[in-house]
C-alpha cells in the first residue's frame, strides 16, 4: 500500500541553534547560508562587507571551537571566503553597514511609543540644528498642528514593557523623546521632509528641508 509524501511544510515555532550558529542571529544565520552559496556558484567579489564580516566571524568561531579558548592569531585570519585577509577598512565598512540597518530598525520601532503618546497625531515635525535634534510639533493628517513641543513637558505613562525597552530614557519626558531623536540623527538616520501639503505655510517654509516622523494612520 502506497503512502502520501511527507509533508516538509510545516515551519517550527521554535529553532533552538547549536554550536557556533548560537553566536549568530537567526537573519545572520541566513546572511551566511547565501554568502556560502553565493561564493560557491557566484563571484566572490560581488560579496558585500557585511558579508565578508559574518564570514570573519564563523571563521574566529570555527578556529576558536577547534583550539579550545585560544583566539587565532589575527594575522592567520581570512576572510572564510578566500585567500585574501578581511581588511580594518572592510571590518568598518561592514560596521557602518550594520549600524545603518540597526539604526533604521530603531526608528521604525520608535513611532510605537509616540503612536501611544500622541494617538490623534499623525506626523510629528523636527527641528535639527548643527548642535541639536528636538520634536517641535505633532500634526494630524490633514497637516493641523495639535501639540507644540517646548521640551518641558509631562507625558503620559505607556505601558511597562514599552518603557523597559527605550531605558535608561523616560518616556513621560519631552526630553527624553528628544535624546532618543537625537541618538537617531548621530547613528545616521536621515529623516524625511514633510510634504509641502501638510506644512503651516505660516510658519513653514515652502521649500526648505523639514525634518519629520511619519507615524502612520491614526486610530
Amino acid at each position: 500500500m502506497s503512502h502520501p509524501p511527507a509533508s516538509h511544510s510545516h515551519t517550527p515555532d521554535c529553532v533552538e541553534l547549536v554550536g557556533i550558529s548560537a553566536d549568530f542571529t537567526p537573519i545572520e544565520v541566513e546572511g551566511l547560508v547565501r554568502t556560502a552559496v553565493d561564493a560557491l556558484y557566484g563571484d566572490r567579489t560581488d560579496l558585500s562587507e557585511r558579508q565578508h564580516e559574518l564570514a570573519e566571524r564563523a571563521r574566529i568561531l570555527m578556529a576558536q571551537e577547534g583550539e579550545g579558548d585560544e583566539e587565532p592569531d589575527q594575522a592567520d585570519i581570512t576572510d572564510g571566503i578566500g585567500s585574501q585577509q578581511v581588511s580594518a577598512y572592510a571590518r568598518m565598512r561592514a560596521a557602518h553597514e550594520r549600524l545603518n540597518e540597526e539604526s533604521a530598525a530603531a526608528e521604525a520601532a520608535f513611532t510605537a511609543p509616540l503612536r501611544q503618546l500622541f494617538p490623534e497625531a499623525a506626523h510629528i515635525v523636527l527641528d535639527i540644528t548643527e548642535d541639536s535634534v528636538a520634536l517641535r510639533r505633532t500634526v494630524s493628517a490633514d497637516g493641523s498642528t495639535l501639540r507644540t513641543f517646548y521640551g518641558v513637558g509631562q507625558l503620559p505613562a505607556v505601558p511597562e514593557d514599552v518603557a523597559r525597552t527605550w531605558l535608561p530614557h523616560d518616556l513621560t519626558n519631552e526630553t527624553a523623546l528628544d535624546h532618543i531623536v537625537q541618538e537617531l540623527h548621530e547613528a545616521g538616520v536621515v529623516f524625511a521632509s514633510l510634504p509641502e501639503e501638510l506644512r503651516d505655510l505660516d510658519e513653514d517654509d515652502r521649500y526648505a528641508y523639514l525634518p519629520y516622523i511619519d507615524l502612520g494612520e491614526t486610530r
